[in-house]
């Protein structure tokens, strides 16, 4: 009721739905004001052994201004970079944990905000010396043509040292990964060993993601266990419990032709998330390999979506999921067997931490 504008009325809901905390109950601006939320500098920034580091450079504008890889934020409109995280951005993130709170305040929303309204930045440099830029948020076209990083595609597949086939199902959202998978599967299966990246996977439709593990395996295998609310107004007038529908873990076949009998790991992070966990979970429970990397985002779940006054929109979770044994994983994570984090050092020198780990893990398993 307080407030003034259709823009605070839905920050209010957000915050009020990030108390709830869970990663898939979220509320959404209405449309007409994206521009003046969803506006974005040409670079990302993520929390890396405690400091707020670039990750990314996505525009030459950025680099222009000795903006590179590596370098820390320390301080943005004023504020140090953590306490703005905290106060300006992390109150209205809807997440399941710490690790995707963290995701979300740092990586995904820092910089959000109106669309020309720029943001005064101070960084450190490698060698220590402090400076200052100032970024411009854009939004839409106007983003999409300054943009000159290559975006990632669902599926993305090479050949690292040692004969070891390295493939990454970057998104659940369309049938890409799976497809792409089993059309280079021969090329795929002439490696000794492969790593699957799912680290950056934002989920999607979970079947996708079984289809790449039916072909890891000859015998079928479990999927995650789940129950739904099973409603009877009837019976909560007697002061009935309520009931539940489901809670059955489920299975699915191995495919009929293609089988890769070689070691395999898993990559994961906190923004290994929904879907993406689901495979995550079957790959667990296949035993056939390690995890390697970061706790998952621990949400996942069937959201109900609905609309809201003033054109916006939200979502809540309509499922609870589970391992099949009932370990639970929302609000948890799942847990890699080799906790391994990015470091500074190899962010600054272009390094991918965790896929090196991963590759010395899997030449220890060739050894044997």
């Amino acid at each position: 009721r307080a407030t003034k504008s259709t823009f605070e009325y839905y920050r209010v809901l957000m915050e009020m739905m990030a108390k709830l905390r869970d990663g898939h109950s979220n509320v959404y601006m209405p449309r007409v004001l994206s521009e003046k939320v969803y506006g974005r500098p040409l670079l990302r920034a993520d929390l890396v052994e405690g400091k707020v580091i670039v990750t990314s450079i996505l525009g030459d504008e950025v680099k222009s201004k000795g903006i590179k890889i590596g370098q820390e934020i320390t301080k943005i409109d004023g504020f140090s970079a953590k306490e703005y995280g905290e106060k300006y951005v992390m109150p209205y993130q809807s997440s399941s944990t710490k690790q995707d709170l963290v995701k979300r305040t740092y990586n995904y929303f820092l910089f959000a905000g109106e669309k020309g309204k720029p943001i005064n930045l101070s960084l450190v440099d490698e060698k220590g010396k402090t400076f200052g830029a100032q970024v411009q948020r854009y939004y839409g076209a106007e983003m999409r043509k300054l943009v000159t990083r290559k975006p990632s595609k669902a599926f993305e597949f090479e050949i690292l040292p040692n004969n070891i086939a390295y493939v990454s199902l970057n998104t659940f959202g369309n049938n890409k990964a799976a497809e792409e998978f089993e059309k280079n599967f021969d090329a795929i299966a002439k490696a000794d060993a492969l790593i699957i990246d799912v680290r950056r996977n934002g989920g999607g439709n979970s079947r996708v993601g079984w289809t790449v593990l039916s072909m890891l395996t000859q015998k079928e295998f479990q999927t995650s266990k789940w129950h739904t609310r099973e409603y009877k107004p009837a019976y909560r007038a007697w002061g009935r419990p309520e009931g539940k529908f489901g809670d059955e873990a489920g299975s699915f076949s191995a495919h009929k032709s293609k089988y890769f009998d070689k070691p395999v790991v898993v990559l994961t992070s906190p923004a290994t998330f929904s879907a993406a966990e689901d495979f995550a979970v079957a790959f667990d429970v296949m035993d056939r390999g390690l995890i390697i990397g970061e706790p998952t985002g621990g949400s996942t779940g069937q959201p109900l979506f609905f609309r809201l006054p003033g054109g916006g929109s939200a979502r809540v979770t309509s499922k609870r999921d589970s391992y099949p044994s009932g370990k639970e994983f929302v609000g948890v994570g799942i847990q890699p067997d080799k906790l391994v984090e990015p470091t500074i050092k190899d962010v600054r020198a272009g390094r991918d931490t965790v896929l090196r780990f991963a590759s010395q893990e899997i030449l220890k398993l060739l050894a044997k």
